[in-house]
């Protein structure tokens, strides 16, 4: 059995854990799926003599997350051969944990023949990995962060309609692994991070919940800048102070922040990494590519949008910050699927 998962990013991000043992959240969160067409992990899977695993076709020693995951699926059993494949880069910032850990739970369920609802399988999903909780959804997608396993799951808020005028630029500024893992980045900060949880996140998550059902952009968007500002502005000055955006990635806020100088029309947001999501409407995708292709050096030449891109050379001949790609993606309408 095949299946496939997507990536998700999170405008309210989750930062800290109230319980890592279960990995209960500090604060709930909220996060757009990533079209799973573009961004996925891809997950076969089958009965075997023992526990089998592979990523990127290099095996691997199944983590405790990973044997949770199974275990909670399949108590009786844990013999299986997994295989995945990340389409784009691991561990560089980028959510592979979060289609990985869906694809894997997705995958156990369906080939022991689980029945269980997405919400159920949120839970499941979120012992492996918090924001695989949320790619167990499409569309728009909130992780209720509870007090205890059965109460901490996910949910989908909204699906289509206002979500495909959505559009997402995935700028791939480094694919290369992170050197501090998000995990243990929040445990360097708790502090920090329990502020922003009791008092920033909650207020934030219902303003912009409020602003998805208005179809309010400008509201979404200065949100999302707000609470991916304010979640750097903690890594950064803690204690142990992690710098995940590099010079590019302050580069990019500042063209996101002069784009909309007239008229908030994009929000950037980015997760623990250098790599940016910019979130804007159809209507203005292509004025803002070729305004940020025209600073923004692609050095393999990787440009990837919904309409041919005309004179990539000619505004590349201005652009200075080099990135490694681009791409433009949709909000995905589906979670985790079976792809035979």
């Amino acid at each position: 059995m095949q299946v496939r998962a997507p990536t998700n990013i999170a405008l309210i991000k989750y930062w800290g854990k109230a319980d890592p043992e279960s990995n209960l959240p500090l604060n709930s969160s909220l996060s757009l799926t990533v079209d799973i067409n573009a961004f996925y992990t891809e997950t076969t899977i089958e009965h075997s003599s023992s526990l089998e695993m592979t990523l990127n076709e290099a095996s691997i020693t199944p983590t405790s997350r990973m044997l949770k995951v199974i275990s909670a699926l399949s108590p009786e059993n844990s013999n299986f051969k997994i295989q995945s494949r990340n389409n784009f880069p691991t561990a560089a910032g980028l959510a592979s944990s979060a289609s990985g850990l869906a694809a894997l739970t997705f995958a156990v369920a369906n080939l022991v023949s689980l029945e269980a609802s997405p919400e159920e399988l949120s839970k499941v999903a979120r012992l492996g990995s918090g924001s695989a909780s949320r790619s167990m959804f499409g569309g728009l997608v909130e992780w209720v962060k509870g007090d205890s396993h059965e109460s901490s799951y996910s949910v989908q808020l909204m699906n289509g309609g206002f979500l495909d005028e959505l559009r997402l630029l995935m700028i791939v500024v480094n694919s290369q692994e992170k050197e501090v893992g998000s995990t243990q980045a929040m445990n360097m900060q708790s502090e920090l991070a329990r502020e922003r949880a009791e008092y920033r996140a909650p207020e934030r998550l219902q303003r912009i919940k409020k602003a998805f059902e208005e179809h309010n952009f400008e509201e979404i968007a200065n949100i999302t800048m707000e609470d991916s500002d304010d979640l750097h502005y903690i890594a950064e000055n803690s204690e142990f102070s992690v710098h995940y955006m590099n010079d590019t990635s302050r580069k990019i806020r500042d063209l996101v922040k002069e784009f909309n100088r007239e008229e908030v029309l994009a929000a950037y947001t980015f997760d623990a990494g250098p790599n940016a999501y910019i979130l804007t409407r159809k209507t203005h995708i292509n004025t803002l590519v070729r305004y940020l292709l025209s600073v923004l050096k692609v050095k393999s030449g990787e440009v990837f949008t919904e309409e041919p891109l005309h004179n990539l050379e000619e505004l590349q001949s201005t652009a200075k910050y080099e990135i490694e790609a681009l791409f433009e993606v949709k909000v995905s309408s589906t979670g985790p699927v079976k792809t035979n």
